[in-house]
């Protein structure tokens, strides 16, 4: 069977990332022994009406190096897409900075955010010339331990080569840190490289170009990690896209056939958590979380979270966010199965008897890594006040979760 690959831009022969993406993807499809057809989809087509519904035909899409796109909305389009649906995505250079400007529209609500090479003068500019231009320079890249990246390259120290002037404004690394889209790459200046988003089963960007170091006989391991998801059923278009009407099923029952096991192993790990912070009678964290919340406000208040430590942390204090919150309104952990949500196939706390609409739900763990993202002197409280107005403002057939966390 043949996997069809979408690699969304303007293609020109001249430039060597072009290139080099087509022969990185031979090299890739040679190794696992399968049959792909890589199409490039010009970012002007993608406007057409109905366009975005036929990516569902595609097996993965790989959104390529070489902004300004001819069309912003079109390239802009296939990634909302390729987020919303589960589809496999790669962004490279330009498909990076898009990534970025993609997410902080769509999903944290900055609705004007754009791109110097658009808009240079613009107030609201979330991709922005970088001080030092990295065309052909190959620099030393951090990963985040425990990131699908890292475990893709099974190291946490890469180098990689660049070809681009522009990358992620700083002033606005802080808001990106507050979403699902997790920063796990960065230089020694601690600029913002690679990002994945969490929630999702294989959406990667990357400010450097991999296919350039791409061999026949070392394909690059993320072009593979790419490439693999294709062909891999969970990722599979005919249960996960959403946009051609399919239900997600199988995606959902895998959740659910982990769910009691996984509220078993939560217990034990809270307890181990209130005991390595030291706190009076830790059994009893998961019954009565409210007297345990000005201790770990404390812990949280001015702790410093290394890379290291960051997933170890973030899992600890969502459990205990989602504990308070399922006694604060009388909810329960349950499996996200709406499609539209954009915590599909998550657990999260909902089915509250004590708000308006009991239909709606919070995502603990997104609120733990929003709480930990902001600089010391963060309060867990606020946060867990500022998701309860929005619980209880909200009324019934609104939609059901509260805006994301910032």
């Amino acid at each position: 069977m043949t996997t069809r690959i979408g690699i969304i831009g303007d293609y020109d022969a001249s430039f060597e990332p072009h290139r080099a993406t087509d022969v990185s993807l031979t090299h890739a499809a040679s190794a696992l022994s399968v049959d792909i057809e890589a199409v490039w989809l010009p970012t002007t087509s993608l406007d057409a009406p109905h366009a975005i519904q036929s990516l569902a035909s595609f097996g993965g899409l790989w959104v390529a190096p070489g902004s300004p796109y001819q069309s912003m909305s079109g390239a802009l389009a296939a990634i909302r897409f390729a987020r919303e649906s589960g589809l496999p995505l790669l962004g490279t250079c330009g498909g990076f900075q898009h990534i970025i400007l993609e997410y902080v529209r769509h999903v944290l609500g900055f609705s004007d955010a754009t791109h110097a090479e658009y808009a240079p003068y613009s107030s609201s500019l979330f991709i922005s010339r970088l001080a030092c231009s990295l065309v052909g320079r190959a620099l030393l890249i951090s990963l985040m331990p425990g990131s699908l990246v890292a475990r893709i390259y099974g190291a946490t120290s890469v180098t990689e080569q660049y070809y681009c002037n522009f990358g992620v404004n700083p002033d606005h690394i802080a808001t990106l840190a507050c979403g699902d889209l997790a920063i796990v790459g960065s230089d020694a200046e601690g600029e913002v490289r690679v990002v994945e988003l969490r929630s999702h089963p294989f959406f990667v960007g990357t400010l450097f170009v991999p296919q350039l170091r791409s061999q026949a006989e070392s394909p690059h391991p993320l072009v593979l990690g790419f490439l693999n998801a294709t062909q891999n059923d969970d990722y599979a278009t005919s249960t996960l896209i959403r946009h051609a009407g399919a239900c997600p099923t199988k995606l959902v029952a895998r959740r659910r056939s982990k769910f009691d096991q996984w509220l078993t192993e939560r217990m034990p790990v809270l307890r181990d958590f209130a005991a390595a912070l030291e706190l009076p009678d830790p059994p009893l964290i998961i019954a009565d979380p409210e007297r345990y919340l000005p201790f770990v406000e404390a812990w949280i208040r001015e702790q410093v979270v290394e890379a290291d430590d960051w997933a170890w942390a973030v899992t600890r204090i969502g459990y205990f966010a989602g504990e308070v919150l399922v006694q604060r309104f009388s909810g329960c952990w349950l499996v996200c199965d709406a499609p539209s949500s954009r915590y599909f196939g998550r657990y999260v706390v909902g089915r509250f008897s004590r708000v308006p609409n009991p239909a709606m739900i919070a995502d603990p763990i997104e609120i733990a890594a929003a709480c930990l993202s902001q600089p010391p002197g963060r309060s867990l409280t606020n946060m867990l006040e500022a998701v309860g107005v929005e619980l209880l403002r909200a009324a019934p057939g609104a939609p059901v979760e509260p805006p994301a966390v910032r």
